[in-house]
């Protein structure tokens, strides 16, 4: 394989291994590294051909492609056997699945599209990327509409109390995600407790409520672990960079002491230097 092209740059040398598809991170330009990647990138400037060609060579994006267009073929393959069952044209409850399979379609499709072509330019790999996030936020809106209309509670007042709390409390707490995380966790707990009390015939639905809270509910306490950890290392590297901060004061107090003593006595010697000479040349006169 090929490029199109080579840019000469500091970094940048395409001599030795223009047909490797494997380069090392010092022989692409510092917009195509990825942090902590060292090798398996493709040489940029590819063309479009190129791209498809590396499909089926080892690079550090080989993965990330295939895994998103397995999943893409996968979910229209199914999409297709459902929607032939249920069309949405004639039946209005199958639009939020519809939306959920647009939604979702769209964002390993453009994924794979981005991690296939994001050596051809410097200027192709951000529109790429750009479209791949657009289409993971037309995702969430998506999943978003299938969660609405299939799985919202009937009552809606706790609902609406849980929703208000944790973006209260997402704004006020920025920096500590742990209540605002927590706070979903009664709002399953208390439809958990509902719904265990109804009647056999929800009692599927019981189970899935409570593999959901326990699900958020792990969730909670690998966060709360991490924030707790993360204020562990802040507080043990001040505690680091405050004992130094002391040590270099305590070397430095003493040498700067020297100096300005230093200085005083020479500027007291200038001081006596200088009179002396004042009176000398007035005894001459």
């Amino acid at each position: 394989m090929k490029c199109r092209r080579h840019i000469e740059t500091s970094d940048l040398n395409f001599n030795s291994a223009k047909d490797n598809c494997s380069l090392p991170d010092f022989k692409v330009p510092f917009e195509f590294r990825d942090p902590y990647i060292l090798t398996g990138y493709r040489c940029p400037q590819l063309s479009a051909w190129e791209c498809l060609l590396s499909l089926f060579r080892r690079t550090n994006e080989t993965i990330n492609v295939w895994s998103h267009v397995v999943a893409f073929a996968v979910f229209v393959i199914r999409s297709i056997i459902v929607f032939s069952q249920h069309n949405p044209l004639e039946d209005a409850f199958v639009y939020p699945l519809l939306s959920f399979a647009v939604g979702t379609s769209a964002m390993f499709f453009m994924s794979s599209g981005a991690h296939l072509f994001n050596s051809m330019s410097s200027k192709i790999r951000h529109v790429c990327f750009f479209f791949d996030y657009a289409a993971i936020s037309v995702y969430a809106f998506s999943v978003g509409q299938a969660m609405y209309f299939y799985s919202r509670p009937l009552g809606h007042l706790l609902q609406n109390m849980v929703i208000v709390c944790k973006t209260v409390t997402s704004v006020a707490l920025p920096t500590e995600p742990t209540l605002p995380t927590a706070l979903p966790t009664v709002g399953l707990l208390a439809q958990l407790v509902e719904h265990c009390t109804s009647i056999a015939e929800e009692r599927q639905a019981s189970m899935m409520k409570f593999a959901n809270f326990v699900s958020l509910f792990l969730v909670c306490v690998l966060v709360v672990y991490a924030v707790d950890g993360r204020k562990h290392q802040r507080h043990k590297k001040r505690g680091m960079e405050r004992v130094r901060s002391e040590e270099a004061v305590r070397e430095i107090v003493p040498k700067l002491t020297r100096n300005t003593h230093k200085a005083t006595d020479a500027v007291s010697v200038d001081v006596v230097k200088a009179d002396n000479k004042a009176t000398a040349e007035n005894k001459v006169r």
